[in-house]
């Protein structure tokens, strides 16, 4: 089963059998987007896993050029660590089809918000296999 969100150009799915959350970002990522992105989470989080200990799963799929803006990624950084505190919201991100310059903006992106459980990956099914480990 699976449960799908569409928010601009964004789509993100929650696919219930491996419970892996899935966002499909393409072209410019715009500050909506990102507060969108990360209501997702805690939605899934707190309605579907039911707010416990769990570490939500998350595959980020770049389609194409990607762009993040530093409004965007700044607003996406605040909303994680607002909700984060409230929560305890732990997420282990694999991001796939990222090129060698958003690699380096998601790794400065990573180590601001303090997101110690990522990796970059060419393929889901390496995504997947790590995601699972």
């Amino acid at each position: 089963m699976t449960k799908e969100w569409k928010f601009g150009k964004q789509k993100a799915w929650l696919n219930e059998d491996n419970r892996i959350v899935y966002m499909a970002i393409t072209g410019d990522l715009t500050v909506e987007e990102a507060l969108r992105m990360s209501s997702i989470y805690y939605e899934i989080h707190k309605d579907i896993i039911g707010g416990g200990n769990e570490t939500l799963l998350s595959m980020m799929v770049y389609e194409g050029k990607v762009n993040i803006s530093n409004e965007a990624r700044k607003a996406l950084k605040d909303e994680m660590s607002k909700r984060e505190e409230e929560t305890r919201l732990k997420v282990k991100i694999a991001i796939v089809g990222a090129t060698p310059g958003m690699r380096m903006m998601a790794k400065i992106y990573l180590k601001l918000s303090g997101q110690k459980d990522a990796g970059f990956f060419n393929t889901e099914e390496e995504a997947e296999k790590w995601l699972k480990e």
